[in-house]
């Protein structure tokens, strides 16, 4: 104190350049202590007190204890320090100590958080056995290699061909979708009920789906074709636009709605 008193350097300075056992504000609480009762006030156990300051040699100590053991309490490094250096430190002293050396050290304790699991309510049960032993044979993919056999001979024919120039463009709009004029058609009326393979005839073949869809696309229907005698219940439900329709994602990897699951149906 009467060292910090002569020095000419302003204190904060003086405790930052010499180890000082005591911080500035309790320099000020010592001296305000000192003017009114003497010195003679620190002759009693006060000097024992838990506001020491951490010396250099704890602070190595702590560091190699929390190093060995992150989580270790406040209050077990505060025994530590009690049974090796005779030094009574309190928990916040450790704690103020410790925000110096090691940051990172998480100083709250308390009542770990729950963590709560949502449970998952899988309404096919026995039916993912299927799925992933169709996976693990590779049907989907033996499908799909079919599909595209057959997709690759149809591209090399001359009716896929003459259909591309022999486009049907009428009651279509610009992005060649239908429009309701194509059904006032004279010639659509007469062929509505015709047979599949004479609307192949005239029919384009680039605007279907399945000739551009990719290999993984083609994969992921298959798995959703396997999967219709569950989610229609054997049939009797006529649609997958429902709750459980829902699960293809599940199963598929693709929530797919009913007009594509027909459409496939139709072309494949």
């Amino acid at each position: 104190m009467h060292r910090i008193e002569q020095s000419e350097l302003p204190i904060k300075k003086f405790l930052e350049i010499y180890d000082v056992p005591f911080s500035e504000r309790q320099y000020y609480r010592y001296k305000a202590k000192i003017i009114p009762y003497g010195i003679s006030i620190f002759d009693s156990d006060c000097h024992k007190s838990s506001n020491r300051k951490i010396f250099q040699r704890e602070e190595d100590f702590l560091k190699g204890v929390i190093a060995e053991n992150p989580q270790v309490s406040l209050t077990k490094l505060q025994q530590l320090l009690r049974q090796y250096f005779d030094c009574n430190v309190s928990i916040p002293g450790i704690k103020q100590a410790l925000t110096k050396f090691a940051p990172d050290y998480k100083t709250k304790r308390g009542r770990p958080k729950s963590i709560k699991i949502e449970p998952v309510i899988n309404s096919f049960g026995g039916f993912e056995l299927i799925i992933a032993r169709a996976i693990y044979l590779k049907w989907p993919e033996r499908v799909e290699k079919i599909i595209t056999q057959e997709i690759k001979k149809l591209k090399n024919s001359k009716l896929y061909q003459s259909n591309i120039d022999n486009y049907d463009t009428e009651g279509r709009d610009e992005n060649g979708k239908f429009t309701k004029n194509d059904n006032n058609r004279a010639d659509i009326r007469e062929n509505r009920f015709a047979y599949v393979t004479s609307i192949r005839l005239r029919k384009n073949f680039t605007t279907m789906s399945i000739i551009r869809d990719k290999k993984e696309t083609i994969i992921r229907k298959n798995l959703a074709m396997l999967a219709l005698p569950v989610i229609t219940l054997n049939g009797n439900v006529r649609t997958v636009d429902l709750a459980l329709g829902q699960s293809l994602k599940h199963i598929c990897f693709f929530s797919y709605k009913q007009k594509t699951i027909e459409k496939f149906l139709r072309r494949t």
